[in-house]
């Protein structure tokens, strides 16, 4: 049996390249007005900044809607802002979900994160980090 080459195993790392970028987005549903306002505070390590944030707000019969977070002009915070998502063509009588994806703008760092049956307000989580190469 020969020697397995692990070669390309030296530089891994076991924080996957992500240390420095905290993926951090929050939402607010208003019933009244059917408007989920969600707002982007991703941290991003030093030279990295967001592209965007894709924002899909889902009914539980299959239909979303989508948006984008992107960076305010003349920003190098790497920080967003917000949009508001009218939700008034779901279904809400079972509840809403909300998925998201950050992408930064070196084209390596991004993150998928969710909240579902959202109530009033909160935070998205089980972020899934990456740095692709």
């Amino acid at each position: 049996m020969g020697a397995i080459d692990n070669s390309n195993m030296l530089n891994y790392r076991s924080d996957n390249g992500t240390v420095g970028f905290t993926p951090n987005v929050t939402y607010a549903w208003d019933k009244d007005s059917q408007e989920v306002d969600v707002t982007d505070d991703s941290d991003f390590p030093s030279g990295v900044a967001l592209k965007k944030v894709i924002v899909k707000v889902h009914d539980k019969f299959g239909n979303h809607v989508e948006d984008y977070i992107m960076p305010p002009d003349d920003s190098d915070s790497g920080h967003a802002g917000d949009v508001t998502i009218d939700v008034s063509d779901l279904d809400v009588s079972k509840g809403l979900n909300i998925t998201a994806t950050v992408i930064a703008d070196d084209g390596k760092l991004v993150a998928d994160g969710g909240v579902y049956n959202i109530g009033t307000s909160g935070s998205l989580s089980s972020w899934d980090k990456q740095k692709n190469a």
